[in-house]
């Protein structure tokens, strides 16, 4: 397997040809001997799935406990985030985020060791959904820049743990390709688990039938109706089948479950993670206001600055009779898996 070729300076010089740049170049005080000894694993939590089905309210909330730190969908550092970088773009601190106490000095160390045009070249190259037999058969002169890619991820969420005093990422990029890239590291530098959360295909349409275009929005085409069904079905499925491979590292909860009874999906996910979710599951039923700390790409919602979870279910009264059986023609054998029924309900 690639990851066991690639599993960190414990397993030898010749397994790890292109090792994460930071730790080669430094010696711990006493130790000027040689190099220094690996640093620890690395937590990240890859929530995985399709955009608008609550990533980015489930990881604020996780990110009540006092270790977690949600980081948002990184895919979008350095673009569109700080490249070329809107001075309007705020981050959910209230500040914008070149000027964010914590972005900023990220960038900073990031670049210390990193180009950021190699990470966008690099995401360009290996994440997007043309990427994928690249990505996943890279072979010859391809597999000593994916490894080095991956080695700039690992960077970017390192430089997070050290500035946020975070012990565990959530991270909500969503996309399965850019999740499966993380496992090249090897187990001894990323622990990677995935939580791979779905939403009614249904409550998509309906959300992007009422979607404004933007700059950042794709288009009007990737809105229509089939379009937006194929993707619901694409993401989820590569994210089953790229991300499901160690059982253990795979959870998939859905949204509402979540936002009907989030005690026991918190529950779940604390099992899955090792993290103790008592406080932030009380806060939750309490409904006590919980602080959106530093997320810099997600929802627009980041920018009310705290967040009390609550379920939107308007969709099963909104969306058309039509869209409904498209759908459930189209994608229904899907969404029956993960519990869905033709009848909201029933």
């Amino acid at each position: 397997m690639e990851q066991d070729r690639r599993a960190g300076p414990s397993a030898g010089p010749e397994s790890a040809p292109h090792p994460v740049r930071w730790r080669d170049t430094s010696t711990f005080p006493g130790s000027e001997t040689g190099p220094a000894p690996p640093a620890p694993a690395l937590d990240l939590l890859y929530i995985v799935g399709h955009h608008k089905s609550g990533a980015t309210a489930l990881g604020a909330v996780l990110a009540g406990h006092p270790e977690i730190f949600f980081a948002g969908e990184l895919y979008r550092f350095p673009t569109p985030i700080w490249t070329p970088g809107d001075p309007t773009r705020l981050c959910s601190c209230g500040v914008p985020i070149l000027d964010c106490p914590l972005w900023s000095p990220v960038r900073r160390d990031f670049e210390r060791g990193h180009s950021l045009a190699e990470l966008r070249e690099g995401q360009v190259r290996f994440e997007r959904w043309l990427a994928l037999p690249r990505t996943l058969l890279a072979r010859g002169t391809t597999q000593p820049a994916l490894e080095r890619h991956a080695d700039a991820m690992e960077a970017l969420l390192r430089t997070l743990v050290s500035k946020s005093g975070s012990r565990v990422i959530v991270e909500s990029s969503l996309g399965a390709l850019r999740g499966w890239i993380y496992r090249l590291n090897g187990p001894q530098r990323i622990s990677v688990k995935y939580l791979h959360l779905v939403r009614d295909g249904r409550a998509l349409l309906w959300s992007e039938s009422r979607l404004k275009d933007t700059p950042e929005s794709g288009g009007a085409w990737v809105r229509w109706p089939p379009v937006v069904i194929a993707r619901w079905v694409g993401m989820n499925l590569l994210a089953m089948l790229l991300c499901s491979q160690d059982r253990g590292r795979y959870l998939r909860v859905r949204y509402e479950d979540l936002v009907t009874d989030p005690r026991a999906t918190l529950q779940r996910i604390a099992e899955f993670s090792g993290v103790d979710l008592t406080d932030v599951i009380a806060k939750v039923e309490a409904r006590v206001p919980i602080p959106m700390r530093h997320i810099a790409a997600g929802n627009r919602n980041r920018l009310k600055g705290s967040i009390v979870l609550q379920g939107d279910f308007g969709w099963t009264t909104g969306l058309p009779r039509v869209s409904r059986a498209v759908f459930w023609l189209t994608a229904g054998w899907l969404a029956r898996l993960y519990g869905y029924r033709l009848r909201p309900g029933a």
